[in-house]
């Protein structure tokens, strides 16, 4: 474990000038949700076999979001100076967090990927307003992400956007290797 501008997290491989990163954003936090999440792990071990460094977080409190989104931001900005350049994933809750977080940054982030991404959760709604390139992932028969909402936040969304269906729930079993397989060549066209 590692901390970054205060924050818990692991990191899959380097933090240094020439790597590019993708920080992780985990589910929600009062349901088990943790940098050790295993879609989070699987993805990040993708990511950091092909050289890209992934770092999944934990938050430091819950607070309904809005702490949350700061943690993120926090981490971007630590992150900015140290590596070539910073993309952002985040499932479930972790989506509509770092969704904020990437609307809400002075940084220019290479890539937004929303796994599951729920139409908001307590008072913060998802917020897709900003132009970074996005992949959005989802299952069709998610009952926690309804899919009638993710096809309106996906059809709402600024900036140039991708999505992978797949007919699968909300928790991707026996689908964790194709999506970190989509993440990681989001992230390699960047």
């Amino acid at each position: 474990m590692a901390e970054i501008g205060g924050i818990r997290a692991d990191i899959y491989g380097e933090i240094d000038e020439g790597m590019p990163a993708v920080i992780l954003c985990p589910p929600h936090p009062l349901y088990g949700g943790s940098r050790r999440d295993i879609r989070l792990v699987r993805i990040a071990e993708t990511l950091s076999s092909a050289g890209i460094t992934a770092i999944p977080l934990d938050y430091s409190r819950y607070d309904r979001g809005c702490g949350e989104i700061e943690d993120v931001i926090t981490v971007i900005d630590s992150l900015s100076e140290k590596v070539r350049w910073v993309g952002l994933l985040g499932y479930s809750f972790g989506a509509v967090v770092g969704s904020n977080a990437a609307a809400r940054t002075n940084i220019s982030l290479r890539g937004f990927v929303a796994l599951s991404i729920l139409e908001r959760i307590d008072d913060i709604k998802a917020d897709l307003s900003f132009d970074t390139p996005k992949l959005f992932i989802h299952g069709r028969y998610d009952s926690i992400a309804p899919f009638s909402a993710f096809r309106k936040l996906c059809e709402d969304a600024k900036g140039e956007k991708y999505w992978l269906i797949l007919e699968t729930d909300h928790f991707y079993a026996g689908m964790l290797s194709r999506v970190a397989q989509a993440v990681l060549e989001f992230f390699k066209k960047r």
